[in-house]
């Protein structure tokens, strides 16, 4: 089961969530320090299996003190992650990273996805 992490908009504590994916959709998660529905989904770091081993794309928690939060630094290290790899991707991969990079936030991306 994935865990997914958030902030409370409120009182700013960091939390994470087990949800199935079926959850996700329909999760109204409220914070475990002061109750709040005011949560912002984190965005964890990404592992890759490459030649056997596991190598951390963590770039962007050396740039910012909440790199996860930075859509930016996101979506720079998608690109890079991209470039290294050599790896095929959707056309959706590029139009994500290139709308992090230009500053539009995941809940809205996350949303345009959700529409089609």
């Amino acid at each position: 089961m994935p865990v997914y992490r958030y902030r409370c908009e409120d009182c700013g504590k960091n939390f994470e969530k087990r949800l199935t994916y079926a959850e996700f959709d329909s999760a109204r998660p409220d914070c475990p320090g002061c109750g709040s529905l005011k949560v912002t989904r984190r965005i964890n770091r990404v592992r890759t299996i490459q030649s056997g081993q596991f190598q951390v794309f963590a770039e962007a928690s050396k740039k910012a003190e909440a790199p996860d939060t930075d859509g930016r630094a996101l979506g720079r290290m998608m690109r890079e992650m991209k470039a290294e790899s050599g790896a095929k991707v959707a056309p959706e991969y590029d139009e994500v990273a290139g709308r992090l990079e230009s500053g539009e936030s995941m809940a809205s991306i996350d949303a345009s996805f959700a529409d089609d």
